[in-house]
């Protein structure tokens, strides 16, 4: 599992995938793929807009930061769960957890 959690943030950090926008069209599609339970054209005009911030936050991040608020908020893993998945101390993990949260709150 943790092979699979550094691979997956590795490809994250290469492709740059939160540094694109999203279109509402590219929204709709993955919507129509994914079966995503967003009802309506304002709803999902919400979404984009929420991901779009989110997107904006995660870019002012460090690769760190960026790499504990995904695995502590996207997979929803604890803080002793990030630090054996990355190999750190619980410490780091805390710390770069609240510098990230510290810095997207000023953006």
């Amino acid at each position: 599992m943790r092979i699979l959690y550094r691979h997956a943030l590795d490809e994250i950090e290469r492709q740059g995938i939160y540094q694109h926008p999203i279109s509402l069209e590219a929204v709709s599609e993955l919507k129509d793929q994914n079966g995503y339970d967003v009802t309506g054209e304002r709803d999902l005009q919400v979404w984009v807009v929420e991901r779009e911030l989110v997107r904006k936050a995660l870019v002012q991040l460090a690769a760190d930061q960026r790499r504990v608020v995904a695995l502590r908020y996207g997979a929803d893993l604890t803080e002793v769960d990030i630090a054996q998945v990355l190999g750190w101390p619980v410490g780091t993990v805390k710390s770069r957890l609240n510098r990230a949260r510290d810095r997207s709150g000023s953006c």
